[in-house]
């Protein structure tokens, strides 16, 4: 089954909206699945390539562009997610007071 490039980026839309509620797991889920789909990709392109038409490979082609730039995204998105997490805990740590000074005069 062969999409065109507007159903198949319809679809990527669709499957990336809503899945943003939780922090990190949900991209991670992502991720894994447009990994899936170029491996997917890949592998038809291995079984069937040499029969498949120019139009058709363009399309997958397309396809695969497509989904790099979608792995390319969320992988963004998930460095910014980490990078805040980190941020908010050496925040947190730096307002800790500091606990080891308190013996040294008693």
């Amino acid at each position: 089954m062969i999409l065109n490039a507007a159903t198949f980026s319809q679809a990527l839309t669709a499957a990336g909206q809503g899945n943003e509620t939780g922090p990190g797991n949900d991209i991670a889920a992502q991720i894994k699945e447009v990994t899936k789909q170029i491996s997917d990709l890949f592998q038809r392109i291995k079984d069937e390539g040499p029969g498949m038409s120019k139009e058709e490979l363009k399309i997958i082609q397309d396809q695969m562009q497509m989904l790099q730039q979608r792995l390319a995204e969320l992988m963004q998105k998930q460095a910014e997610a980490l990078q805040e997490k980190q941020n908010k805990h050496q925040a947190a740590a730096n307002k800790a007071p500091a606990l080891t000074a308190i013996d040294d005069y008693a």
